[in-house]
């Protein structure tokens, strides 16, 4: 349940009626009409989602808070750190480049260039 339907059903004994409530689903009128404890082996899955939900989204909430206060450097041989985006993380080097030394030219495109054995 969204947050203000859960809060509206708690606050509700059986046979009674809710005020209306509104949800990001619209207005809803809530009627209880019996409470019953459900067996642990048929919610056992619901409390494990919802706990590892919590803990997931606590982590993350504690990643990003930590991320933002580090100071994290690496050798820029390997790349550099980006904060930005949703997966921060290493950004490698560009790519290196060849310098031309110079050479035979004039081969055809597509053939080797000769090579000089000096005999």
């Amino acid at each position: 349940f969204v947050p203000e339907f859960e809060t509206a059903l708690d606050r509700l004994q059986p046979g009674q009626t809710s005020d209306p409530v509104q949800t990001q689903f619209g207005w809803h009128l809530i009627k209880v009409d019996s409470r019953q404890p459900q067996p642990l082996e048929e919610v056992t899955d619901a409390i494990r989602e919802q706990l590892l939900g919590e803990a997931q989204q606590g982590f993350g909430t504690f990643l990003s808070e930590a991320l933002t206060g580090a100071e994290i450097t690496i050798n820029p041989r390997y790349g550099r750190f980006s904060k930005e985006g949703e997966q921060p993380g290493v950004v490698g080097p560009s790519s290196p480049t060849t310098p031309d030394v110079g050479g035979p030219t004039g081969a055809p495109e597509g053939e080797p260039l000769p090579i000089d054995l000096g005999g």
